[in-house]
């Protein structure tokens, strides 16, 4: 069988398939066998090409909010 290169359609780094008993992320880009292609979470890519500039760009990741105990204690100081 023929194998064809594919990406993991969703949110980057979010689960959304499984695939050789791998999880698979949005953004992943890897191999399948072509009766394995799932059109719900995968899409068919050219065997020379990569992901483009061109292909619409996940939304930006939110900010991380500080952890740890000085984190805090500078978010209650923010507090009147």
């Amino acid at each position: 069988m023929a194998k064809i290169r594919v990406q993991a359609v969703g949110e980057v780094g979010k689960v959304v398939g499984y695939y050789e008993h791998v999880r698979r992320r949005g953004g992943d880009v890897f191999n399948v066998e072509e009766s394995h292609f799932s059109p719900r979470w995968m899409l068919k890519l050219d065997e020379d090409a990569t992901p483009s500039a061109d292909s619409p760009s996940p939304p930006p990741a939110a900010p991380r909010r500080p952890s740890g105990k000085k984190a805090d204690r500078a978010a209650d100081d923010d507090v009147i």
